[in-house]
């Protein structure tokens, strides 16, 4: 608002009105803490050897002898990872899993395709990513049927221009609208019903755009942890249609409870509350989750922390699985 209106930051937080000085001033100190907090913590659990491994570790142990000039930034760049990447990239795996329970068709193929690509000895990695078409389709699906941002963010032009007949002043603040882009008929047929098979690669057809392309923001300020974001729902969902049949969840009558494909209303947008079953597909599926085996991005190596270098737990966490640190890979 003070953007818009400059002259408002010249009114005293006490004046009739000016709330949002006060709510400014305690979100200030909630994103300072954002920083500060977590910080401390992982050097505190590095000091009593209690660490997990993660960026902070890796990065506390490679400027080790710079952190003087590093730590600052070390610090700003995993509490922007997190903000910015937490609640999108849980929206974008709470929407996959939707599209997955609402069409058990679809999850049924792309189990199909894990089976033998994979098979049940062990979880998919990312060398087997480019012979998982249909895996691959889901995730893009999803970003083009539900953005996490339908409204993306606010931009602002830098100088004249102008877009077909339109001018566009200097200043001037441009809504990039994602959900009409990726609902537009003349590029995506049947825009409202969910076919990953639309970006399946076959002789002959043309695949519409990457939704990628849009639901991440534009031009110079294009998110720059989409490979980030895209590379981790990937295997997080990948490994959970390799291990679990996900199904609607039932009554106290044994009746199948309906998955509603709602969202709300925000600029950041989630699926309503919904309920279903993750059904482990065998009983070695779920061993390879529950006894540590982090879908294969797992080295183990000490550094100078004294701690395994241990890539990913995100499955783990998703599911609210128990991680086994005693594990030997």
């Amino acid at each position: 608002m003070v953007d818009y209106f400059p002259l408002l930051k010249y009114i005293p937080s006490w004046f009739p009105g000016a709330t949002f000085k006060q709510k400014a001033k305690v979100w200030a100190q909630e994103v300072l803490d954002l920083n500060e907090l977590p910080w401390k913590d992982v050097k505190s659990f590095i000091a009593s050897g209690t660490a997990i491994p993660c960026i902070a570790t890796d990065g506390l142990e490679k400027f080790s002898s710079q952190l003087d000039e590093m730590e600052e930034i070390l610090k700003n760049v995993c509490g922007i990872s997190y903000a910015a990447g937490g609640d999108t990239t849980s929206a974008l795996l709470l929407n996959m899993v939707v599209a997955l329970v609402c069409y058990p068709e679809i999850q049924k193929k792309a189990q199909a395709e894990l089976d033998v690509v994979v098979g049940p000895e062990r979880l998919p990695d990312f060398n087997d990513r480019k012979r998982l078409p249909y895996v691959e389709c889901i995730l893009k699906e999803t970003q083009r049927m539900w953005p996490s941002l339908p409204l993306g963010v606010d931009h602002y032009s830098v100088s004249d221009d102008f877009y077909e007949e339109y001018f566009i002043p200097k200043g001037t603040t441009i809504v990039g609208n994602v959900w009409a882009i990726l609902h537009d008929k003349t590029i995506y047929n049947d825009p409202m019903i969910f076919k990953p098979e639309r970006f399946l690669e076959q002789s002959g057809k043309r695949c519409p755009p990457d939704p990628t392309l849009y639901s991440f923001g534009f031009g110079r300020r294009i998110c720059p942890g989409r490979y980030l974001a895209l590379d981790n729902s990937w295997m997080m969902i990948a490994c959970i249609l390799a291990a679990f049949t996900i199904e609607k969840a039932l009554d106290i009558n044994g009746n199948e409870i309906e998955v509603t494909t709602q969202h709300s209303n925000d600029a950041l947008s989630f699926p309503m509350p919904f309920r279903c079953r993750f059904t482990p597909r065998s009983p070695q599926a779920l061993n390879l989750l529950e006894t540590g085996f982090t879908v294969l991005w797992v080295k183990r190596w000490p550094n100078k922390f004294g701690i395994p270098n241990i890539r990913c737990q995100s499955v783990f966490f998703l599911l609210g699985l128990p991680y086994k640190p005693g594990v030997t890979f």
